[in-house]
């Protein structure tokens, strides 16, 4: 468990949040790149993942994700 720890405090994010203006379906979308803290070398096939609406994705070969959730309040 305490290697799981060790492995999330070397990862760092950089996220971009976008809000779509039309008011019949309010969305966020969630995107950045997942990169090691320390290295910067992306981070592939790491998984985003919203709790409570059961959401995810995973980081392409580049370390780039994109997650699109309703505009309410998300915990990822």
């Amino acid at each position: 468990m305490r290697g799981i720890y060790s492995y999330m405090a070397l990862m760092s994010c950089i996220i971009t949040v976008c809000s779509s203006s039309d008011s019949s379906a309010q969305t966020l979308t969630i995107s950045g790149y997942v990169t090691d803290g320390t290295t910067g070398e992306a981070l592939i096939g790491t998984n985003i993942y919203e709790v409570d609406l059961q959401i995810g994705t995973t980081t392409n070969n580049y370390g780039f994700f994109s997650l699109t959730l309703p505009a309410a309040t998300a915990v990822v």
